[in-house]
């Protein structure tokens, strides 16, 4: 998640990713649990913003909608 997140821009995303991938790490599953509305939150944010952007988030590939 946070590679994937980090090389579109989500910066939020991919930092949360990295909170749970830690806490998991470290054996707090709790932390880790407690991090997964977050990462929902922030992955509807990203999700919006491509779709502002005209990405086709829904496509295989990541494809570009053409918009003529």
């Amino acid at each position: 998640i946070k590679g994937a997140a980090a090389s579109v821009g989500g910066e939020a995303l991919r930092a949360v990713a990295f909170v749970m991938e830690r806490a998991a790490r470290n054996g707090d599953l709790e932390l880790a649990k407690a991090s997964m509305q977050d990462l929902d939150t922030q992955f509807g944010h990203l999700r919006q913003s491509l779709e502002q952007c005209a990405w086709d988030t829904a496509g295989v590939g990541g494809e570009l909608r053409n918009e003529d």
